[in-house]
């Protein structure tokens, strides 16, 4: 795709996207962190 061109919306791909998300780190600086989150977003793109 080239730059400046909006995307256009094509049936069969997911319009949107959720679900969840972890961390855990056993070393270094940021040992015994441990995070988890969800997310959900949807398409940027438009239809034309």
């Amino acid at each position: 795709m080239s730059a400046g061109r909006t995307p256009r919306w094509i049936p069969g791909l997911p319009q949107t996207e959720e679900g969840a998300w972890s961390l855990m780190r056993d070393t270094g600086k940021l040992k015994g962190v441990k995070a988890k989150g969800t997310y959900k977003g949807k398409a940027g793109a438009t239809e034309r």
